[in-house]
């Protein structure tokens, strides 16, 4: 029986998180391929956020766009309301001074380019979420550094022109490819909803097989402490499901 590329993508569409996890499972057991996936990461995230597009359609777009006070309630709330809220937790727990600053910044950043995929798969608005996640994008070079200083004392040397324009080079020739797929193999697009969610899945394993860099050896070294951070998360995880 022949797979097609569609198969492939399909099936990453309807697994994605179970996709996910291997990725970090991969990256993890097989250091060599972490690194060689580490420098993929920018064409990764292009992959992703081009999955996103592909999931969102105008009509729903511009709907969301029409809900202005909703959107800016969002952005804001995304922007200052998680940081301030993981400011407390940090105040509460105290961890080390790398972990909470670490944790500021990711709680800082915009959100992933894969989000509007995310919220597809799990039935949420994947229109809100891509409108969210461009517009937070686009505008991360200007106040992620006064925010990062604010929140977690980190003096971050970003250079905003050039930040900005790689933003919007991945951002836009992510949705430029889209508006041409949709255009001319827009019927394909159409009835391969979850092929679509599959490109995004693609480009998140290449970021998770990445991301396991130098992963291994710290594991080994600091079990304990990886252990935790690992309860930690599944708490979390389930006390936010119920």
């Amino acid at each position: 029986m022949k797979v097609f590329p569609r198969d492939i993508l399909t099936f990453a569409g309807r697994n994605g998180p179970a996709m996910l996890f291997s990725g970090v499972l991969i990256g993890l057991i097989a250091p060599p391929l972490a690194e060689a996936a580490r420098p993929l990461l920018g064409f990764a995230v292009f992959v992703f956020t081009l999955g996103a597009f592909l999931k969102v359609d105008l009509v729903s777009f511009r709907k969301e766009i029409e809900q202005r006070a909703w959107i800016a309630g969002v952005l804001t709330w995304t922007t200052f309301g998680v940081p301030l809220v993981a400011l407390g937790l940090i105040a509460l727990v105290r961890p080390e001074a790398g972990l909470g600053q670490g944790l500021m910044l990711c709680m800082l950043a915009p959100p992933v380019g894969s989000a509007a995929a995310i919220a597809a798969m799990l039935g949420l608005s994947a229109p809100l979420a891509l409108l969210a996640t461009v517009t937070a994008t686009v505008l991360s070079p200007l106040y992620l550094p006064p925010l990062a200083s604010w929140f977690a004392g980190y003096d971050l040397a970003i250079d905003p022109a050039a930040m900005t324009a790689r933003l919007v080079l991945i951002v836009g020739g992510a949705c430029l490819c889209a508006a041409l797929l949709k255009r001319y193999a827009g019927d394909f697009v159409t009835r391969n909803p979850y092929a679509m969610t599959g490109v995004a899945v693609v480009g998140l394993i290449l970021v998770a097989i990445g991301a396991m860099r130098g992963m291994q050896r710290y594991f080994l070294e600091h079990p304990v402490e990886v252990a935790g951070t690992l309860a930690l998360a599944v708490i979390l995880r389930y006390s936010e499901g119920s």
